[in-house]
């Protein structure tokens, strides 16, 4: 719309007169200065036209520029997921015929009692808390599978999961059920994680607000980790990876320690399970 030698209102500078305009901007004379708006965003909130014609054919102009802005999001969105729809195909087809070695040995599940497991979250432990829950993609990038993601297949009802970021023991969470297959969270977008495909873990998180560091207790931690997946290595330090089975003496002992300085979680059944 061609604006020029129209007047606009502005609220901090009063009336003016459009002296000049291109296809993003506009040039307005006021009485005390000249000023330059972004065309046609400046007519959302900080000018006005003085004809109300004009004004109301601004606004339909704007409301079609937001809905062309929405509907290109759309399609980027809906490219990117074809793309990574194309991608996870071609990860699978590579897993399918990925040679592995032996399988991952499984705790086996004691009729009863639930399993315990640690988590090493790093920087996702925040958002993962607030959203209550775990993820983890499918496929590293060369198209395999990961021991410590494919264990939240394991994953039951009920199983007591210890949360560790940092180097501390930060939250206890009980599962609410098994995962499920779930798109990478908005929130983590930020953490840069390559792939968008995973599985989710809803949890009821506790926080700890006194929490423990595990590496104070490496003596304890080397009588239960030394066998292969383990959650820490030879030298009593976290391995590399997400979750882990977790030895539930090791389990009982990193509680017993915890609730020294947080008393409040006695008050949990899996606190009181795990020190049964």
């Amino acid at each position: 719309m061609d604006l020029v030698n129209h007047k606009v209102k502005s609220k901090a500078l009063g009336i003016g007169t459009v002296i000049e305009q291109d296809d993003s901007h506009v040039i307005v004379q006021f009485t005390a200065k000249k000023s330059t708006f972004q065309y046609p965003e400046a007519f959302r909130k900080f000018l006005t036209a003085e004809d109300d014609e004009i004004q109301q054919a601004l606004l339909v102009e704007i409301a079609a520029a937001d809905a062309l802005i929405q509907e290109t999001k759309i399609k980027m969105e809906e490219t990117r997921k074809a793309a990574e729809q194309v991608k996870l195909k071609e990860l699978a087809a590579k897993a399918k015929h990925k040679t592995t070695s032996k399988p991952v040995k499984r705790i086996a599940r004691v009729e009863g009692q639930h399993l315990t497991f640690l988590v090493f979250q790093g920087g996702t432990f925040a958002k993962e808390y607030k959203g209550s829950y775990i993820w983890a993609p499918k496929f590293s990038q060369s198209g395999g599978t990961c021991h410590h993601w494919e264990k939240m297949l394991d994953v039951r009802e009920g199983d007591i999961i210890l949360h560790c970021s940092e180097g501390f023991v930060k939250a206890i969470s009980v599962a609410k059920g098994p995962c499920f297959d779930c798109d990478s969270p908005d929130e983590l977008t930020e953490e840069k994680l390559w792939a968008q495909n995973g599985r989710m873990i809803k949890c009821d998180y506790t926080k700890i607000e006194n929490p423990i560091k595990h590496s104070d207790y490496k003596d304890t931690i080397l009588k239960y980790c030394g066998v292969k997946y383990s959650p820490f290595d030879k030298d009593g330090n976290g391995n590399m990876g997400y979750l882990f089975d977790l030895n539930r003496e090791l389990a009982k002992f990193f509680v017993e320690k915890t609730v020294i300085n947080n008393s409040y979680l006695l008050d949990l059944e899996c606190v009181q399970e795990v020190l049964k």
